[in-house]
């Protein structure tokens, strides 16, 4: 549960969700995500990336914005803007297009994540701008070894220390 007044009043991050490419009919499709948090002076919090099952390039984007708000919510921010490169997704939740109904029950999680903090917007963000979380997400859904979190602590600035 959030802070008030423990953590950052404002908070962004850069989301990628990826298909492992050139995966059989055979295999189970493998995706990776991919989430950097930083705050409002791009000073990063956090770095987390993970391979995950995933049927589609949306149910990867949306895993990637959940992680992304679960973890804003987490240090505490009031305020996040959560930038992902799935243009179909961004326009989803923010009602701009119908949402899939493949994409339901995530969309779903995505709004009642969204709904906890002071004011929360999900943007879309260009690829090519999004070079460094795109490449961390391929690099897990390559990795088929990796089920699990794996985080890359960064230390959190004076004054935003975790209880």
């Amino acid at each position: 549960m959030a802070h008030a007044g423990k953590g950052p009043s404002f908070l962004y991050a850069l989301t990628s969700g990826v298909l492992q490419p050139g995966a059989t009919q055979d295999e189970a499709s493998l995706g990776g995500i991919a989430v950097q948090i930083k705050d409002n002076r791009s000073r990063p919090l956090g770095k987390y990336s993970y391979a995950m099952p995933a049927a589609t390039q949306a149910e990867a984007a949306y895993e990637a914005i959940l992680m992304a708000l679960r973890e804003a919510h987490r240090i505490g921010a009031r305020t996040v803007t959560v930038y992902t490169d799935d243009r179909q997704v961004a326009d989803e939740v923010n009602r701009a297009a119908e949402v899939a109904a493949a994409n339901l029950s995530r969309y779903l999680e995505c709004r009642a994540a969204m709904n906890q903090f002071r004011r929360a917007r999900v943007k879309h963000i260009d690829a090519a701008r999004n070079h460094n979380t795109r490449a961390m997400a391929d690099r897990a859904a390559r990795d088929r070894e990796v089920r699990a979190q794996s985080y890359e602590r960064v230390e959190l600035p004076l004054g935003f220390a975790e209880n």
